[in-house]
């Protein structure tokens, strides 16, 4: 199974992430970031496991201490970019496959 396909498993498991992004409270960027670099086991996940949304509990991500790593990173990423498309076409897979 590619990362790619993973990253949509996680997704799809948690259906709250979706309404996150459709709301404009995360972008699939940044949520593909956080399940890279955190993981799947990660507490920040816990109000998606709970049935609940980061815009309900108010879990910005800029406030998580493991996150707050990401912004030491040197400006010229390569790989970045190559992820932004990537999950930027995933968002657009997945959002078009459950119809919204």
């Amino acid at each position: 199974m590619s990362r790619m396909e993973e990253f949509r498993s996680f997704v799809n498991k948690y259906p709250k992430i979706k309404d996150d992004v459709i709301n404009k409270t995360r972008t699939w960027q940044n949520i593909y970031e956080d399940w890279v670099i955190l993981g799947e086991e990660n507490e920040i996940w816990n109000p998606y496991r709970n049935g609940d949304n980061a815009s309900s509990k108010n879990t910005n991500n800029t406030n998580n201490p493991d996150t707050n790593k990401l912004n030491d990173k040197p400006a010229s990423q390569p790989k970045q970019v190559a992820f932004s498309g990537a999950v930027d076409s995933l968002g657009k897979i997945v959002t078009k496959k459950d119809g919204k």
